[in-house]
């Protein structure tokens, strides 16, 4: 591990003077599937170090973000102790931070609040919807009737 945080500063290094002489660099690298199996992992490290062509993954290995590990039952626990875990949760953040997340609060509140009317809106269109699907059947009972019977004869007395 240490030997491969000594070769990326090398690799970096050599990358900043590069870039002070106007020297460009390319790297050569070898591709390679996401997932490998572990004994082609040997054998691919042994081709790479011949051809001079060594990747590093430089991603941690641990989870930056911790999950709870017991959570609450019951809506009653949870809002007992969601003011102490907004507390835990903001105790972190910077003074920038800070105002930065009351300010996505209040977007999203005014977003919940347009989405809650265009939902009444979408209730009413569709009750209307409905109301008028509702006249349209009785109208096309209404035609089908009139089609059905055969209007009578009018004769012209003379």
């Amino acid at each position: 591990m240490f030997e491969e945080a000594k070769e990326v500063k090398k690799i970096t290094m050599a990358n900043a003077a590069a870039k002070n002489k106007g020297v460009a660099l390319k790297a050569k690298s070898k591709k390679k599937k996401l997932v490998e199996e572990d004994d082609d992992e040997n054998d691919d490290e042994e081709e790479d170090k011949e051809d001079g062509n060594v990747s590093y993954c430089l991603m941690a290995k641990t989870r930056k973000v911790m999950l709870p590990s017991n959570p609450p039952s019951s809506d009653d626990e949870s809002s007992g102790t969601s003011s102490s875990d907004d507390e835990d949760m903001f105790k972190g953040f910077s003074k920038k931070a800070m105002l930065h997340v009351s300010k996505l609060m209040k977007a999203l509140k005014a977003k919940e609040k347009t989405l809650k009317r265009q939902e009444d809106l979408l209730i009413l269109e569709k009750e209307k919807c409905l109301a008028l699907e509702s006249q349209l059947e009785l109208e096309k009972e209404k035609v089908a009737s009139l089609t059905m019977h055969p209007f009578p004869r009018m004769t012209m007395l003379l």
